[in-house]
């Protein structure tokens, strides 16, 4: 049997990788045989949203087994920052928004 990958999103907005036979609909794909990523990030404790865009960006950059986290790391940590770029520039905007008029702030 021939299998070929497809990428789908669930229902939280996370993008997994499955195996199909050549046959399936890609409609299948939740169904197929997973390559990842794995839910880890459903055991950290994050918020569903920063959870979600970590989920993401292990998929994007094909972290789909613990061999591959541990061989890339460096590519976890970028995932990881990837994840938090946008909690990282609420905050910036908070600071500006506090600093507004305030001297001492500069």
């Amino acid at each position: 049997m021939i299998l070929r990958e497809v990428d789908y999103q669930d229902g939280r907005g996370r993008w997994y990788r499955t195996r199909l036979p050549e046959e399936a609909s890609d409609d299948q794909a939740a169904q197929g045989i997973l390559v990842g990523p794995l839910d880890v990030v459903d055991g950290l404790g994050l918020p569903e949203a920063v959870a979600t865009r970590l989920h993401n960006q292990m998929h994007a950059r094909g972290l789909w087994t613990v061999r591959e986290a541990v061989r890339r790391s460096h590519e976890v940590m970028a995932a990881l920052q990837a994840a938090y770029r946008v909690d990282t520039a609420a905050v910036i905007a908070a600071f500006e928004a506090l600093a507004d008029g305030d001297t001492l702030s500069e």
